[in-house]
């Protein structure tokens, strides 16, 4: 028992190091390109606002803040595998965005999960608070 947890933080140690470091790739008759690893998963609570200071109108975003770090924003973007956790019951989100409808609402409390890309997440589970 104690080397599987020994290995569990020896392999948690690598990864965070890993992440945090860049990493040198050799590319064939080229120079060696450094690639950084980043995290690009989403998962933050929150306030959902449809208007804002420089956002578009009528589409989600959330508002949220990280311990040490200003409040941000960031546009949810749902589509057919977003899932929906209502009463600790995941299911498919009821929304049909082409006509404008969303599965959350203006000042709910979520939690969100996805992929961030840039200023969107692709929302992979909603929780509502």
């Amino acid at each position: 028992m104690i080397k599987i947890i020994g290995g569990f933080v020896i392999l948690i140690a690598i990864v965070t190091w890993v992440a945090r470091h860049p990493v040198t790739v050799p590319v064939s008759g080229q120079q060696a390109a450094v690639v950084t690893v980043t995290d690009t998963s989403f998962n933050e609570t929150g306030m959902v606002i449809f208007e804002g200071s420089g956002n578009a109108v009528g589409v989600p975003w959330i508002v949220y803040q990280t311990p040490n770090r200003p409040i941000a924003t960031k546009q949810l973007v749902f589509d057919d595998v977003t899932k929906c956790d209502a009463a600790t019951r995941e299911l498919p989100c009821a929304s049909n965005v082409a006509e404008g409808k969303y599965p959350v609402s203006s000042e709910q409390q979520v939690r969100i999960q996805g992929t961030v890309d840039g200023e969107k997440v692709y929302v992979t589970r909603v929780t509502y608070l």
